[in-house]
């Protein structure tokens, strides 16, 4: 037989061996399954044999809110949702279990399908690793994302939040009529890169201000890595890659395209290393006059890199090299989109509530400097408000999913009746089985939050219904930043960033609606964003009306 013919019979019996193991793991899984006491409970019809009720639960913003309300009130705080091949999943809205479930993280992880693909191109980070590999990356990060260092970083979101504030006052400067149209969307995405450039590993991505009049090769790579996910038939192939490793031989351009952007990302990212470890190497050898450590760098991968070469810490704790450079990658798709779609979510809700955004004003111009400090930021009420009041109405991430990796019994605040009429009081899982929890659905919950539940409304955060106090959420009363161990570390950079951003622009302008409320779509691309329902193909965009205030004297509004 000729060479040619024998490599094709090969790879024939390579792919052959792959797709045979697949499928009898996907009837394994089905088989298992079938099993379950999931089946028992009660849900709506699935939509799709291929995807189940997928797409339903992917609706966000209040056709979302008022769909969850419909499956509550019918089938309860448990509901029977359909998935890939129809199999089962329980999405829980009964805040004790929810409460269980984030707290046990160890029983409780992030789907392998969701592990496998985004750490397949982001690495080891603290986003996607589990067990004991989470639980020792968070002890050496912690310290990094502590009060005090957040503290050290206001003035540069201030900074950065004022040249914004000045781009987009030359962007208005030559309007007649007093207001420019513009699309706030890439300029907080270009504001909240280069805050976590600087405050993350000392890197200047200057998207605001770009050299040469072009983008860097690193924001053009956080461009591409942050592309939309596939649709349609190349996402089936996303999926099926998970259930049929045969799959995986087949190059995608998406392959290429993320492929070209990891070899970027990790040659910058190693030096970056490279150079952190030196810095802490020489502070620990300089020796200041009183005897103390020489100053060493204070952006989160110099004090990451610090913390983890501390002599006292066990080799078999340290992070190695490859998982350092994943939390890059995670910093800038973590600490960069969501915050910057956050602000735009806070720029919508006031824009829509132009009382609430005049009150906002107000209380921001009580503050007598433009670069206050984060004590004055946080004392602020009103806009602290604001800002919890968009994490809950408009929570960047509006769901999250967990998979049992063991069997455990689900505590209940309330009963359940199955679809066969039997009153329960737990909720048994088995491994393997699959959990959705739906914020949104709490967050807009009216027996949580009240009658008032569906409108955006600041001040229902100086007197919360009690109910409220039993969301798990590490911050705000909410779970924008997720609860238990395993809640958002960066939760306070990211409120202390949306403030500054905030106050900044708050001072500068009045923001206004360029289009109909109801032409504005929350849709989930990886995070909920808004699109326009007559022009989705764009993307996400927002069209505000801008307006710069007519000032007396420095940001004092006339």
């Amino acid at each position: 037989m000729a060479p040619l013919q024998w490599a094709y019979v090969s790879l024939s019996l390579v792919i052959f061996t792959f797709s045979a193991r697949g499928i009898l793991r996907l009837i394994k899984y089905l088989l298992k399954r079938s099993s379950s006491a999931l089946r028992d409970l009660r849900g709506p019809k699935s939509t799709s044999f291929l995807f189940g009720n997928h797409r339903l639960v992917q609706v966000c913003g209040l056709e979302a809110a008022e769909q969850w309300e419909k499956w509550e009130d019918e089938y309860g705080s448990l509901v029977q949702l359909k998935y890939f091949l129809n199999t089962n999943r329980v999405a829980v809205l009964d805040l004790r279990a929810v409460s269980h479930i984030f707290s046990n993280n160890f029983v409780y992880e992030k789907p392998p399908v969701v592990r496998s693909i985004l750490s397949s191109f982001m690495g080891p980070g603290l986003l996607f690793v589990e067990g004991e590999q989470h639980k020792q990356q968070r002890r050496i990060m912690n310290p990094a994302f502590g009060s005090t260092q957040i503290h050290q970083f206001v003035n540069l979101f201030l900074y950065k939040s004022q040249q914004l504030r000045d781009a987009l006052l030359s962007e208005t400067s030559a309007s007649s009529s007093g207001h420019t149209k513009i699309d706030i969307v890439p300029w907080l995405n270009k504001l909240t890169l280069d805050i976590i450039g600087l405050a993350g590993f000392d890197y200047a991505f200057d998207s605001l201000n770009p050299k040469d009049g072009g983008i860097n090769e690193l924001h053009h790579s956080v461009r591409m890595m942050l592309a939309p996910p596939p649709s349609g038939f190349a996402r089936l192939m996303t999926v099926g890659r998970y259930y049929i490793p045969a799959l995986r031989l087949i190059p995608t351009k998406r392959d290429r395209i993320v492929a070209a952007a990891q070899n970027t990302m990790n040659r910058i990212g190693t030096k970056l290393i490279a150079d952190s470890k030196a810095s802490v190497l020489a502070s620990g050898q300089e020796k200041e006059d009183d005897g103390s450590h020489a100053m060493f760098k204070k952006d989160l991968l110099s004090l990451l890199v610090r913390n983890n070469m501390e002599p006292e810490l066990p080799g078999h704790v340290r992070m190695d090299d490859t998982e350092v450079l994943a939390q890059i990658t995670t910093m800038i798709i973590a600490g960069h989109d969501t915050t910057s779609t956050g602000v735009t979510w806070a720029l919508l809700g006031l824009s829509s509530n132009l009382a609430s955004q005049a009150r906002l004003r107000s209380e921001l111009f009580s503050v007598q400097t433009p670069s206050p400090s984060m004590e004055e930021l946080n004392s602020l009420p009103y806009l602290d408000a604001v800002v919890r009041e968009t994490l809950r109405y408009y929570s960047p991430v509006p769901h999250t999913v967990r998979v049992a990796n063991r069997d455990d019994v689900i505590p209940l605040s309330e009963p359940w009746v199955d679809k066969h009429g039997v009153v329960r009081k737990e909720l048994r899982m088995i491994k393997g089985d699959t959990i959705v929890i739906p914020f949104i659905a709490i967050h807009f919950s009216k027996k949580i939050w009240g009658p008032d539940a569906h409108e955006f409304k600041p001040e229902r955060w100086s007197n919360l219904p009690p109910e409220v106090q039993s969301i798990p959420g590490v911050w705000g009363n909410s779970l924008a930043f997720s609860a238990g161990p395993r809640a958002c570390i960066g939760f306070r950079f990211s409120v202390m960033e949306m403030k500054a951003i905030l106050f900044t622009l708050l001072r500068s302008f009045r923001f206004g609606l360029a289009v109909p409320l109801h032409e504005i779509k929350p849709l989930t691309k990886i995070v909920q964003k808004p699109y326009l329902t007559s022009d989705l193909k764009a993307g996400t965009q927002l069209p505000l009306n801008i307006t710069p205030l007519e000032a007396d004297g420095e940001f004092s509004e006339s």
